[in-house]
């Protein structure tokens, strides 16, 4: 009976792979020719690294059941007229273009933009590209995730974008390059929410989520107390992070204003998600908040619910983190305003959303520009 495999097959190397070792016989492809209706074209050519992979990140499968037209993270000419092998019309007025921020939005605007034929620059403060995206992919469940800013950044290095990483732009730093138009691809952060004392914030005994994973990301510490999230993000990256603090503190209590966490996740997602934080005895309060952290040098946290105002007092804490609304990242707007021909807002600078929107709005300034 001749075979077939599918599911979570991305990479045509896995595909081969199937049908060499007597796996199956063929192989079929799903949610990998949304990502790109190019893949096999591309695979079959040995150009696999211009495959737009799937993230696996069911975001096709929301739009889906939710009734909306069906989208992907991955691939923002998804469904229209000329997807297969999709390339910008050229430009007829060559611009300096400089991108600040080498996040998903700044990285998808720079290749798109070169390839229409401008001279661009790219400038992000970290050593490495990615933003918080590069983030999510190191903590468990997004390991799929690089294939997003590894894919931007090797078409902007087929394009001829030119990379400056390793140093905060400052405005004199972007005017020196004479730009025409510059993208401030900036991101956003978190502010400190009220129940987080001023002092214990400028310290840095409390960060927010993504800060403090990123601080402890490569260190090997044990700790005997417990670490309580405040969520109000309900996205992927925020119980990644409490998947990966799970194996640093003895116990994660998630504590959300909302009834059900990952609201903002597809069914599919959702699932997983509730899958492994309950797999990892993650601890999950509903309809609560923090009402205080007058004890927390004790050890203690006090929670109040929502709607019956009960108080709730968690023992043994050992640290606090919080994922909450983000604010957009524009200081530079100001600075640049009437000093450049044109400042242009992406991506969670211009409103911070997902992935998909950081994307296809990246996408959608560099084929405008």
């Amino acid at each position: 009976v001749p075979t077939g495999a599918l599911g979570y097959i991305t990479d045509p190397v896995e595909a081969e792979s199937a049908l060499n070792d007597g796996t199956a016989d063929l192989v079929f492809l799903g949610r990998p020719l949304i990502a790109d209706a190019a893949w096999g074209l591309k695979a079959e050519s040995g150009r696999e690294s211009e495959i737009r992979y799937c993230v696996s990140c069911n975001s096709c499968w929301k739009a889906t059941v939710e009734g909306a037209h069906v989208a992907c993270d991955n691939n923002p000419v998804l469904a229209s007229d000329n997807e297969v092998l999709w390339r910008p019309e050229k430009t007829r007025k060559r611009q300096r273009i400089v991108v600040v921020g080498a996040g998903v939005a700044g990285l998808e605007c720079a290749w798109v933009a070169a390839a229409k034929g401008h001279a661009v620059h790219v400038l992000g403060s970290s050593e490495e590209f990615g933003g918080k995206a590069r983030l999510h992919a190191a903590l468990p469940g997004g390991e799929n995730l690089s294939s997003v800013y590894d894919y931007q950044f090797l078409a902007g290095q087929r394009e001829g974008v030119e990379y400056h990483l390793g140093s905060r732009a400052s405005d004199a730093d972007i005017l020196a390059l004479n730009p025409d138009v510059v993208v401030l691809a900036t991101g956003s952060h978190m502010p400190r929410p009220d129940f987080v004392p001023r002092e214990l914030h400028e310290a840095g005994f409390i960060q927010d989520l993504r800060s403090f994973s990123k601080s402890v990301l490569h260190t090997s510490f044990s700790d005997p107390g417990s670490i309580v999230i405040f969520d109000q993000d309900h996205t992927e990256m925020t119980y990644a992070a409490a998947d990966f603090l799970s194996y640093r503190f003895s116990s994660v209590v998630l504590v959300t204003p909302r009834d059900r966490i990952a609201s903002d996740c597809s069914l599919v997602s959702r699932q997983k998600i509730y899958q492994r934080l309950h797999e990892r005895e993650v601890r999950i309060i509903t309809s609560s908040t923090i009402l205080s952290l007058d004890t927390i040098e004790d050890g203690s946290v006090t929670l109040r619910n929502i709607y019956n105002g009960r108080p709730t007092v968690l023992h043994d804490v050992s640290s606090v983190s919080y994922a909450v609304s983000r604010v957009p990242d524009t200081g530079l707007q100001s600075a640049l305003d009437n000093r450049v021909g044109r400042v242009i807002l992406a991506g969670d600078a211009f409103a911070p959303r997902s992935m998909m929107a950081a994307t296809h709005q990246g996408f959608s300034v560099g084929n405008t520009i």
